[in-house]
């Protein structure tokens, strides 16, 4: 039955990929368009998504997909983004979107699915160093260095950045290590009278008076 189901999805997807690229090349050959020059990328694109395809139906134990699907869909996309805009100088920082951004965020999966959540956490963090790198570093190049030119729309995006990276870490857990708490003391509750032996009860009787009427 599953084995059935996971072959379904496989040819679901299968199709449904060659229909989409057959219209691609034929709205290409209409135009005149080079598609191929552009939307190569998708291939890696498509490449890394099919390790998500298998995780989702090889269950909790295939949790660990996510890490290379995650690692091999970023970076389709990186390169779908400088192959269109010819901004291949950007290597100079992106290389932080794919380590160690794309593996944290695939960490991250592999955690929340299979339910490991130190590797979440861990993930998470990963993911978070990997961004402030990419900001950080991009800003520099871009700005400082000249990767965008005059006018050119990173010359507005990469300020933008850097403010809603200070942002988050303002309204996030930056200054955690500020806040002190003072600690409680123990609850001290009193301590119960030791368990009489039977001798030790029998003595008590025997020397405590009869009351009067």
């Amino acid at each position: 039955m599953i084995e059935n189901k996971t072959r379904d999805i496989w040819r679901f997807l299968g199709g449904l990929f060659l229909i989409g690229l057959g219209i691609l090349f034929l709205v290409g050959q209409f135009l005149r368009f080079d598609v191929w020059h552009y939307l190569w990328p998708l291939f890696i694109i498509g490449f890394g998504l099919l390790f998500f395809v298998g995780m989702v139906t090889g269950g909790k134990a295939a949790g660990g997909l996510a890490i290379p699907g995650s690692l091999f869909t970023m970076l389709g996309l990186i390169l779908l983004y400088q192959n269109t805009f010819n901004h291949w100088a950007s290597w100079a920082y992106i290389w932080s979107l794919l380590a160690p951004t794309s593996i944290g965020i695939g960490m991250m999966l592999f955690g929340r699915w299979s339910g490991h959540p130190d590797l979440a956490r861990t993930g998470r963090m990963m993911t978070i160093i990997g961004l402030i790198i990419f900001v950080v570093l991009g800003g520099f190049f871009e700005l400082l260095i000249g990767f965008a030119g005059v006018g050119s729309p990173g010359r507005i995006l990469w300020p933008v950045l850097l403010i809603l990276l200070g942002v988050f870490i303002l309204l996030g857990r930056g200054f955690d290590w500020l806040k002190t708490t003072t600690p409680t003391p123990p609850a001290i509750t009193p301590a119960s009278p030791p368990a009489k032996t039977p001798e030790e009860a029998a003595s008590t009787n025997e020397t405590t008076p009869p009351s009067q009427a």
